[in-house]
């Protein structure tokens, strides 16, 4: 009972860690790391290279959340943009209707 239970606990860890890289956009850098622990000869060989290629990944998903972050920026300015000119033309149809009586 004790070993099923330390087993569904670790199966559950694992699944986070496999999880997680997925949620936040690093899912081929995590991939690239576990192709270059399996081919460790390259990797120490070509080390400017791999090491190139690993922060480039890492680097384009950055640009990448950066570009994501602009853009839910600017929905939101165009959003209150939106709600400005909607209250501002409720304000103008109020005072039509009281000028009109």
């Amino acid at each position: 009972m004790k070993w099923l239970l330390i087993g569904c606990i670790a199966g559950f860890l694992f699944g986070i860690v496999l999880k997680l890289p997925k949620l936040v956009g690093l899912g081929l850098p995590v991939l690239y790391s576990l192709v270059i622990v399996w081919i460790p000869g390259w990797s120490s060989a070509h080390s400017v290279l791999s090491n190139g290629i690993f922060f480039g990944l890492i680097g384009f998903n950055v640009l990448l959340w950066l570009i994501g972050l602009g853009q839910t920026v600017y929905d939101r300015m165009i959003e209150r943009r939106v709600q400005r000119m909607e209250i501002a033309a409720a304000i103008r149809k109020l005072k039509q209707q009281q000028i009109a009586r």
